[in-house]
């Protein structure tokens, strides 16, 4: 029988195997020709990521056009939405998910004119947030699973 460090070990591996198929070019990345700043690490919520989101825009914001593009945790929609538009909310929590309506609410009061994605595709997100909002800045919320970008 498997002990849980028999598992963390299997884990490590399977995560070394992925990251040494990407930097081989095994498996094709996708670049986008603006910064990209991904806020997280590899444990669980409540580590701080939209406390730094929001401290990123609230002090960037002035230089840059910023989007953010998260996954939207507990949203019931699918595909991308765009949540925020240049300060504007957009849409409601349900098609937003629980984070980005929070953030957006917050921008919207502070009249912080950044813009906020969510799409469970990151790829297609920052490709929105690049051609169609025009953005110059994107910071990925929780992208540290999501080595193709």
């Amino acid at each position: 029988m498997f002990n849980f460090l028999n598992y963390v070990n299997l884990y490590f591996y399977i995560i070394q195997a992925r990251n040494f198929l990407y930097d081989k070019k095994f498996f094709k990345g996708f670049e986008i020709p603006v910064p990209i700043i991904s806020v997280g690490n590899l444990s669980f919520g409540g580590s701080g990521k939209t406390s730094l989101i929001r401290y990123l825009c609230e002090n960037l914001s002035s230089q840059f056009d910023i989007a953010v593009l998260s996954r939207g945790y507990k949203r019931k929609s699918k595909g991308s939405v765009i949540v925020m538009e240049k300060g504007k909310l957009k849409v409601d929590w349900e098609k937003a998910g629980d984070e980005p309506y929070l953030l957006s609410k917050i921008f919207e009061k502070k009249n912080i004119k950044v813009s906020i994605l969510v799409d469970e595709d990151r790829k297609r997100g920052s490709e929105i947030a690049f051609k169609e909002l025009g953005v110059n800045l994107i910071l990925l919320d929780d992208g540290f699973q999501h080595r193709r970008l």
